[in-house]
């Protein structure tokens, strides 16, 4: 099995739009959690779904051959918890190369509680935003996420 892929058409067209920093692509989202959060459960539960969705962990790379690859390349999922006196939120443009294509954060704003999640349009689309908050709350409920069968680099 590879463990690199290259990228699609439609991934190398969205990377070189990327090549000036751009915003454009960033898909953030912000969901209210309101005040009674179990943060630890919570941080659980965002880790699951990524267990079940290793391609949330895809890192695009340089290959010898100065084409652009991607790869899954799994981390710890940490979660930092932000107090803030407004819900001021900025998602700046991602580090295209060597580095994960998603931030996570819960905001605490006046006893409330936000989780943003922010992701590059090349891994996650707006099907993507739906399913990835769904499995969020359903595994804070303590059901069990199956894993993806298969993943864009099946294609």
């Amino acid at each position: 099995m590879r463990d690199y892929f290259p990228l699609s058409k439609t991934e190398e067209g969205i990377y070189v739009s990327c090549l000036q920093p751009t915003d454009a692509y960033n898909l953030a989202n912000v969901i209210h959690l309101g005040k009674e959060l179990d943060v630890k459960r919570f941080a659980s539960a965002v880790s699951s779904v990524f267990e079940a969705h290793p391609y949330l962990f895809t890192v695009l790379f340089e290959g010898e051959d100065g084409r652009i690859y991607k790869k899954i390349r799994t981390k710890r999922i940490e979660i930092p918890v932000v107090k803030q006196e407004t819900l001021d939120i900025v998602s700046p443009p991602f580090t295209m190369l060597d580095s994960h294509l998603f931030r996570l954060g819960l905001y605490l704003v006046k006893g409330e509680y936000y989780f943003l999640y922010d992701f590059h349009h090349i891994i996650f689309d707006g099907t993507s935003i739906k399913t990835f908050a769904d499995e969020v709350s359903a595994a804070y409920e303590g059901k069990k996420i199956e894993k993806e069968v298969y993943d864009a680099n099946d294609f």
